[in-house]
């Protein structure tokens, strides 16, 4: 436990907040993963907050949206310092952010009441306007959350061996998410881990905690394009300052 602490309160330091903050941002994913289930004694409880289009999908695909957005606007600030390639990666990342955003509320077909478009409601596994839903493109989207997820966990004790920055300007902060987002990252790997070992077809309860799982999947991303924003702006303007900093 201390090691995780320890390593909490140098990731806190390297991106500017609070040693509490930090522990916050770690701890709470976890706690909550663990007491949710306690939800499913009460069936419709549990239905009203994990059910499809409920508070925590929409809560989701919110996070995906701001994670969008600060990708965004980060990739923006990259390419006007001359960060050409790190920009078109962070291009690349808000447009991802964008797409799981859309694809978590079907591209808000319920949202606004749309029909599906007959040409995708014949190929699609549930009858509406989303891709991963797609003949076996779902496949493909969990093992692109498993890595994802396995990355993102282990990516920060990983590069204090690594320190891939050598190879490539600022990878440290832009490749890298904080170690204190790790755990939301963890738990879409130990949950599609679990899946494909013990769960891997259809089960109402599991899926719907999917829910959850998905949203600190958001949640991470979230934190993390925040935060790489706020890094690049920040960068930007000492380095108009002094021109030597980068």
């Amino acid at each position: 436990m201390s090691l995780i602490n320890r390593t909490l309160d140098e990731s806190a330091a390297r991106w500017g907040i609070t040693p509490r903050a930090a522990r916050w941002l770690f701890w709470l994913p976890l706690v909550i993963s663990a007491l949710l289930p306690l939800l499913r004694f009460d069936g419709r409880l549990y239905r009203a907050v994990l059910r499809e289009d409920g508070p925590v999908e929409a809560a989701t695909a919110l996070l995906f949206f701001v994670a969008f957005l600060a990708g965004g606007r980060a990739a923006i600030q990259l390419l006007r310092r001359g960060f050409r390639s790190q920009g078109a990666l962070y291009v690349l990342f808000a447009a991802l952010m964008f797409f799981c955003a859309g694809e978590e509320i079907s591209w808000g077909q319920r949202i606004l009441d749309f029909s599906t478009p007959e040409a995708i409601e014949e190929i699609n596994k549930q009858d509406e306007l989303t891709l991963h839903n797609i003949g076996d493109a779902l496949d493909v989207f969990k093992a692109a959350m498993l890595i994802a997820g396995g990355l993102g966990a282990v990516a920060y004790v990983a590069n204090e061996k690594l320190k891939i920055q050598r190879f490539w300007a600022l990878t440290d902060y832009l490749l890298v998410p904080p170690f204190f987002v790790a755990s939301s990252f963890f738990l879409m790997f130990a949950f599609r881990l679990f899946r494909y070992i013990f769960v891997p077809d259809f089960n109402t309860t599991v899926t719907r905690y999917g829910e959850w799982i998905e949203f600190c999947f958001a949640y991470g991303f979230a934190v993390f394009a925040l935060l790489v924003y706020r890094y690049v702006t920040v960068v930007q303007q000492v380095a108009a300052e002094s021109p030597v900093i980068l």
